[in-house]
């Protein structure tokens, strides 16, 4: 399966509950981009949001149900797999 496979099932699988889900978020918006064109630049300033995401995903995958550390994670490797194609 292709990453941009990967994000697109990410993208349209429900949020677990106790996510403090908020939509358009900068992580999503990046999935977003992603899930439509496969790729999302190599703008400097993106990047380092990017940067962001990730940590800010690993660090949420850290507390809370085993959903919401499973969620979180996926999300994080699918940040990655994106920021390995744009470096």
């Amino acid at each position: 399966m292709s990453l941009q496979s990967r994000v697109i099932a990410f993208l349209a699988r429900p949020v677990p509950e106790d996510v403090g889900y908020v939509a358009d978020s900068i992580a999503e918006r990046i999935l977003s981009a992603y899930a439509k064109g496969g790729g999302i630049g190599s703008d400097p300033d993106l990047l380092e949001l990017l940067e962001l995401c990730i940590l800010e995903s690993r660090a949420a995958a850290e507390e809370g149900s085993p959903v919401r550390r499973t969620w979180f994670n996926e999300s994080a490797g699918l940040l990655e797999a994106i920021q390995a194609e744009c470096s």
